[in-house]
Protein backbone atom coordinates (compact mmCIF):
# COMPACT_ATOMS: atom_id res chain seq x y z
CA UNK A 1 0.00 0.00 0.00
CA UNK A 2 1.45 3.07 -0.67
CA UNK A 3 1.50 5.60 2.09
CA UNK A 4 3.44 8.63 0.36
CA UNK A 5 1.67 11.99 0.48
CA UNK A 6 1.05 14.21 -2.74
CA UNK A 7 2.62 16.57 -1.27
CA UNK A 8 6.17 16.78 0.75
CA UNK A 9 5.69 18.87 3.94
CA UNK A 10 7.14 21.78 4.39
CA UNK A 11 7.88 22.88 7.84
CA UNK A 12 7.83 26.61 8.68
CA UNK A 13 9.21 28.71 11.58
CA UNK A 14 5.85 29.05 13.14
CA UNK A 15 5.42 25.19 13.24
CA UNK A 16 8.31 25.41 15.47
CA UNK A 17 7.09 28.20 18.19
CA UNK A 18 5.56 25.55 20.28
CA UNK A 19 8.79 24.25 20.92
CA UNK A 20 10.80 27.82 21.63
CA UNK A 21 12.14 28.44 25.25
CA UNK A 22 10.19 30.78 26.88
CA UNK A 23 12.67 33.24 26.28
CA UNK A 24 12.48 33.13 22.59
CA UNK A 25 10.94 36.79 21.48
CA UNK A 26 6.99 36.14 20.51
CA UNK A 27 6.60 36.75 17.02
CA UNK A 28 10.00 37.40 15.61
CA UNK A 29 12.30 35.83 13.37
CA UNK A 30 14.23 33.84 15.48
CA UNK A 31 13.64 31.16 18.11
CA UNK A 32 15.51 29.13 20.46
CA UNK A 33 14.55 25.34 20.76
CA UNK A 34 16.55 24.05 24.10
CA UNK A 35 16.01 21.01 22.76
CA UNK A 36 14.77 19.92 19.25
CA UNK A 37 14.65 15.96 19.86
CA UNK A 38 11.04 17.02 21.70
CA UNK A 39 9.91 17.43 17.60
CA UNK A 40 8.93 14.21 16.62
CA UNK A 41 9.87 13.67 13.32
CA UNK A 42 10.56 9.95 13.30
CA UNK A 43 9.30 8.49 10.05
CA UNK A 44 8.43 11.42 8.41
CA UNK A 45 10.04 13.55 5.60
CA UNK A 46 9.73 17.34 5.06
CA UNK A 47 11.70 20.48 4.00
CA UNK A 48 12.96 22.72 6.06
CA UNK A 49 11.42 26.38 5.50
CA UNK A 50 13.63 28.13 7.90
CA UNK A 51 17.84 27.82 8.52
CA UNK A 52 18.83 26.11 11.73
CA UNK A 53 22.08 26.34 13.59
CA UNK A 54 22.15 23.47 16.08
CA UNK A 55 24.39 22.09 18.77
CA UNK A 56 24.40 18.38 19.52
CA UNK A 57 25.15 17.94 23.65
CA UNK A 58 24.13 14.22 23.80
CA UNK A 59 23.83 11.02 21.94
CA UNK A 60 23.31 10.50 18.11
CA UNK A 61 20.76 11.09 15.55
CA UNK A 62 20.96 9.65 11.88
CA UNK A 63 19.15 11.19 9.20
CA UNK A 64 19.14 12.23 5.69
CA UNK A 65 19.28 15.47 4.16
CA UNK A 66 18.30 15.90 0.69
CA UNK A 67 18.80 12.35 0.28
CA UNK A 68 22.57 12.43 1.59
CA UNK A 69 23.48 10.88 5.21
CA UNK A 70 24.05 12.65 8.12
CA UNK A 71 25.05 11.62 11.64
CA UNK A 72 25.22 13.85 14.45
CA UNK A 73 27.21 13.10 18.00
CA UNK A 74 27.62 14.95 20.89
CA UNK A 75 30.21 17.67 20.13
CA UNK A 76 28.85 18.07 17.09
CA UNK A 77 27.84 21.57 15.37
CA UNK A 78 25.33 21.49 12.49
CA UNK A 79 23.65 24.02 10.09
CA UNK A 80 20.39 22.88 8.05
CA UNK A 81 19.68 25.71 5.50
CA UNK A 82 16.16 26.11 3.82
CA UNK A 83 14.16 24.82 1.52
CA UNK A 84 16.61 21.01 2.46
CA UNK A 85 14.38 17.87 2.39
CA UNK A 86 14.96 15.61 5.70
CA UNK A 87 13.91 12.30 6.11
CA UNK A 88 14.69 8.95 7.43
CA UNK A 89 15.47 10.44 10.88
CA UNK A 90 16.70 8.30 13.96
CA UNK A 91 17.77 9.40 17.28
CA UNK A 92 18.83 7.85 20.71
CA UNK A 93 17.34 7.79 23.87
CA UNK A 94 19.64 10.51 25.45
CA UNK A 95 20.28 13.10 22.12
CA UNK A 96 19.26 16.40 23.11
CA UNK A 97 19.93 19.39 20.52
CA UNK A 98 19.98 22.92 20.96
CA UNK A 99 19.01 25.15 18.31
CA UNK A 100 18.59 28.53 16.83
CA UNK A 101 16.07 28.54 14.42
CA UNK A 102 15.30 31.35 11.72
CA UNK A 103 13.84 32.46 9.35
CA UNK A 104 15.28 32.31 5.74
CA UNK A 105 14.39 35.97 5.23
CA UNK A 106 16.24 36.96 8.32
CA UNK A 107 19.36 34.93 7.95
CA UNK A 108 19.43 36.66 3.96
CA UNK A 109 19.09 40.24 5.67
CA UNK A 110 22.09 39.41 8.12
CA UNK A 111 24.39 37.94 5.79
CA UNK A 112 23.45 39.79 2.49
CA UNK A 113 26.48 42.34 3.53
CA UNK A 114 28.83 40.02 4.10
CA UNK A 115 30.37 38.30 0.92
CA UNK A 116 33.39 36.64 1.81
CA UNK A 117 31.62 34.39 4.41
CA UNK A 118 29.73 33.00 1.21
CA UNK A 119 32.20 30.22 0.07
CA UNK A 120 32.00 29.00 3.66
CA UNK A 121 28.52 28.93 3.81
CA UNK A 122 28.51 26.93 0.28
CA UNK A 123 31.04 24.45 1.79
CA UNK A 124 28.45 24.31 4.48
CA UNK A 125 25.52 23.02 2.68
CA UNK A 126 27.71 20.08 1.26
CA UNK A 127 29.39 19.45 4.74
CA UNK A 128 27.21 20.58 7.29
CA UNK A 129 28.05 18.81 10.52
CA UNK A 130 31.44 20.67 12.26
CA UNK A 131 33.65 17.93 14.94
CA UNK A 132 34.14 20.90 17.37
CA UNK A 133 37.23 20.81 19.49
CA UNK A 134 36.53 21.11 22.68
CA UNK A 135 38.27 25.49 22.35
CA UNK A 136 35.96 25.71 19.60
CA UNK A 137 32.92 24.04 21.40
CA UNK A 138 33.42 26.54 24.24
CA UNK A 139 34.12 29.46 21.61
CA UNK A 140 30.69 28.91 19.91
CA UNK A 141 29.18 28.51 23.19
CA UNK A 142 30.26 31.80 24.41
CA UNK A 143 28.50 33.68 21.08
CA UNK A 144 25.49 31.34 21.40
CA UNK A 145 24.99 32.58 24.67
CA UNK A 146 25.56 35.63 24.46
CA UNK A 147 22.88 36.21 21.93
CA UNK A 148 20.61 34.16 24.13
CA UNK A 149 21.23 36.79 27.11
CA UNK A 150 20.69 39.55 24.32
CA UNK A 151 17.27 37.83 22.78
CA UNK A 152 15.74 38.03 26.36
CA UNK A 153 16.36 41.92 26.99
CA UNK A 154 13.37 43.20 24.68
CA UNK A 155 14.06 46.45 26.48
CA UNK A 156 17.33 47.24 24.44
CA UNK A 157 16.75 50.44 22.49
CA UNK A 158 18.52 48.51 19.53
CA UNK A 159 17.50 45.26 20.26
CA UNK A 160 16.86 43.95 16.80
CA UNK A 161 20.22 45.57 15.83
CA UNK A 162 22.36 44.33 18.07
CA UNK A 163 21.21 40.60 17.68
CA UNK A 164 21.56 41.14 14.41
CA UNK A 165 25.16 42.17 14.64
CA UNK A 166 25.74 39.35 17.24
CA UNK A 167 24.48 36.83 14.64
CA UNK A 168 26.82 38.44 12.43
CA UNK A 169 29.50 37.57 14.76
CA UNK A 170 28.26 34.26 15.32
CA UNK A 171 28.91 33.18 11.55
CA UNK A 172 32.43 34.71 11.86
CA UNK A 173 33.43 32.45 14.29
CA UNK A 174 31.53 29.59 12.68
CA UNK A 175 33.20 30.10 9.48
CA UNK A 176 36.47 30.21 11.38
CA UNK A 177 36.08 26.71 12.16
CA UNK A 178 35.49 25.90 8.68
CA UNK A 179 38.39 27.85 7.16
CA UNK A 180 40.95 26.08 10.31
CA UNK A 181 39.68 22.67 8.61
CA UNK A 182 39.02 23.20 4.83
CA UNK A 183 40.93 27.06 4.05
CA UNK A 184 38.67 29.15 1.30
CA UNK A 185 39.73 32.46 2.15
CA UNK A 186 42.16 32.15 -1.09
CA UNK A 187 39.05 31.60 -2.92
CA UNK A 188 37.89 35.04 -2.04
CA UNK A 189 37.40 38.04 -4.39
CA UNK A 190 34.44 40.24 -3.55
CA UNK A 191 33.14 41.10 -7.12
CA UNK A 192 33.62 36.64 -7.95
CA UNK A 193 31.79 35.99 -4.83
CA UNK A 194 29.11 38.69 -5.43
CA UNK A 195 28.66 37.08 -9.45
CA UNK A 196 28.17 33.64 -7.36
CA UNK A 197 25.79 34.62 -4.90
CA UNK A 198 23.70 36.12 -7.70
CA UNK A 199 23.72 33.27 -9.69
CA UNK A 200 22.89 30.78 -6.91
CA UNK A 201 19.77 33.34 -5.89
CA UNK A 202 18.63 32.71 -9.92
CA UNK A 203 19.73 29.22 -9.90
CA UNK A 204 17.55 28.26 -6.50
CA UNK A 205 14.18 29.88 -8.40
CA UNK A 206 15.14 28.64 -12.05
CA UNK A 207 16.97 25.31 -11.47
CA UNK A 208 13.20 23.20 -12.10
CA UNK A 209 12.75 24.62 -15.68
CA UNK A 210 15.74 26.05 -16.70
CA UNK A 211 18.97 24.13 -17.22
CA UNK A 212 21.32 25.88 -19.78
CA UNK A 213 24.52 27.88 -18.62
CA UNK A 214 23.29 30.48 -21.56
CA UNK A 215 20.67 31.38 -19.75
CA UNK A 216 22.28 32.25 -16.40
CA UNK A 217 24.95 33.87 -18.04
CA UNK A 218 22.50 35.72 -19.87
CA UNK A 219 19.84 36.47 -16.46
CA UNK A 220 23.64 38.04 -14.88
CA UNK A 221 24.64 39.61 -18.07
CA UNK A 222 27.51 37.40 -18.19
CA UNK A 223 29.18 35.35 -20.96
CA UNK A 224 28.24 31.35 -20.31
CA UNK A 225 32.52 31.45 -20.58
CA UNK A 226 32.94 33.93 -17.39
CA UNK A 227 30.08 32.77 -15.59
CA UNK A 228 31.71 29.27 -15.65
CA UNK A 229 35.31 30.44 -14.58
CA UNK A 230 33.99 32.36 -11.79
CA UNK A 231 31.66 29.72 -10.09
CA UNK A 232 34.56 27.53 -10.64
CA UNK A 233 36.67 29.32 -8.68
CA UNK A 234 34.56 30.38 -5.78
CA UNK A 235 32.89 26.97 -5.34
CA UNK A 236 35.14 24.28 -7.12
CA UNK A 237 31.94 23.25 -9.13
CA UNK A 238 31.22 24.10 -12.97
CA UNK A 239 28.14 25.98 -13.29
CA UNK A 240 26.38 22.12 -14.61
CA UNK A 241 27.27 21.16 -12.26
CA UNK A 242 25.44 23.07 -9.73
CA UNK A 243 22.55 22.81 -11.66
CA UNK A 244 22.13 19.08 -12.51
CA UNK A 245 23.05 18.79 -8.71
CA UNK A 246 19.43 21.11 -8.28
CA UNK A 247 17.63 19.33 -10.64
CA UNK A 248 18.50 15.65 -9.66
CA UNK A 249 17.88 16.31 -5.84
CA UNK A 250 14.31 17.66 -6.75
CA UNK A 251 13.83 14.45 -8.30
CA UNK A 252 14.97 12.22 -6.13
CA UNK A 253 12.82 14.09 -3.49
CA UNK A 254 9.86 13.59 -5.34
CA UNK A 255 10.38 10.09 -6.11
CA UNK A 256 11.21 9.71 -2.41
CA UNK A 257 8.53 11.66 -0.32
CA UNK A 258 5.25 12.21 -2.72
CA UNK A 259 3.04 10.00 -4.85
CA UNK A 260 4.13 11.42 -8.08
CA UNK A 261 4.21 9.72 -11.27
CA UNK A 262 7.36 10.00 -13.13
CA UNK A 263 5.36 11.48 -16.10
CA UNK A 264 4.02 14.35 -13.57
CA UNK A 265 7.33 14.70 -12.40
CA UNK A 266 8.81 15.53 -15.79
CA UNK A 267 5.87 17.66 -16.47
CA UNK A 268 6.17 19.46 -13.11
CA UNK A 269 10.33 20.01 -13.77
CA UNK A 270 9.42 20.88 -17.39
CA UNK A 271 11.51 17.59 -19.36
CA UNK A 272 10.08 17.55 -22.61
CA UNK A 273 8.39 13.98 -21.86
CA UNK A 274 9.29 11.15 -19.60
CA UNK A 275 11.54 9.49 -21.49
CA UNK A 276 13.82 12.74 -21.41
CA UNK A 277 13.61 12.97 -17.76
CA UNK A 278 14.44 9.32 -17.00
CA UNK A 279 17.74 9.30 -19.69
CA UNK A 280 18.82 12.87 -17.67
CA UNK A 281 18.34 11.10 -14.34
CA UNK A 282 19.95 7.46 -15.40
CA UNK A 283 22.71 9.29 -16.73
CA UNK A 284 23.27 11.36 -13.56
CA UNK A 285 22.85 8.65 -10.97
CA UNK A 286 23.29 5.38 -12.34
CA UNK A 287 19.77 4.07 -12.03
CA UNK A 288 16.14 4.89 -13.49
CA UNK A 289 13.86 6.94 -11.75
CA UNK A 290 11.57 4.08 -10.98
CA UNK A 291 14.26 1.59 -9.58
CA UNK A 292 15.50 4.80 -7.34
CA UNK A 293 11.41 5.12 -5.91
CA UNK A 294 11.93 0.94 -5.56
CA UNK A 295 15.10 0.72 -3.34
CA UNK A 296 14.23 4.11 -1.67
CA UNK A 297 10.88 2.24 -0.47
CA UNK A 298 13.10 -0.49 0.55
CA UNK A 299 15.25 1.61 2.62
CA UNK A 300 18.31 0.26 0.90
CA UNK A 301 19.34 3.36 -0.99
CA UNK A 302 22.29 4.91 0.26
CA UNK A 303 22.02 3.44 3.34
CA UNK A 304 26.14 2.47 3.16
CA UNK A 305 27.10 5.90 1.59
CA UNK A 306 30.10 7.77 3.60
CA UNK A 307 29.06 10.75 5.68
CA UNK A 308 30.78 13.23 3.84
CA UNK A 309 28.76 15.89 5.17
CA UNK A 310 31.06 16.16 8.82
CA UNK A 311 34.22 17.90 8.85
CA UNK A 312 36.63 16.89 11.34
Amino acid sequence: MNTKPKELRKVELDDLRPYAAPTSPEGEDILIVEDFSRIDFAGKAFKSDFFLIGFCESGVSDFFVNSRPVTLQAGDFYILFGQQVVDRVKQSPDFHLVALVQDRNYVQETLISMLHLWPYLFHLMESPVLRLTPDEQATLHRSYNTILQRLSNRGHTFWRESVRTMMQTFYFDICDAVERRNPQRERFRSRLNFVFYNFMQILSANYFREREVAWYAERLKLTPKYLSEVVKQVSGRTVSSWISSMVVMEIKNRLRNTDHSVKEIATQLHFPNQSFLGKYFKNLVGISPLDYRRLSEEDTLELSAPNDAVLS
